[in-house]
């Protein structure tokens, strides 16, 4: 029984050094250049990828000029910031 223990314990210890090692650099600023309505390219920070808050206060700054802006996870996409400009073009795709 000690033995499993043992192994147990090791592939834990294993885990967190891997859980250590990961960067909090994830999150990715995109966003539309100019008015929402008439442009589309998205554009990524050159800065990319971001730690969630360095993207999140970047997106709040960009939102202020009334762009389409967000912040994704770099691998997953799961947005966890969406600009009033994105989500009012989200809801109008959404509606067509």
């Amino acid at each position: 029984m000690e033995v499993g223990h043992s192994i147990d314990r090791l592939n834990a210890e294993e885990r967190l050094g891997t859980i250590k090692n990961m960067s909090k650099r994830i999150w990715n600023l995109k966003y539309v250049v100019g008015n929402p309505t008439m442009f589309t390219k998205v554009t990524s920070d050159a800065d990319n990828p971001k730690t969630r808050a360095d993207a999140l206060a970047d997106a709040s700054k960009v939102a202020l000029n009334g762009w389409r802006v967000w912040v994704e996870h770099a691998e997953t996409g799961v947005r966890i910031f969406e600009s009033e400009a994105e989500l009012a073009h989200t809801d109008a795709a959404i509606r067509r």
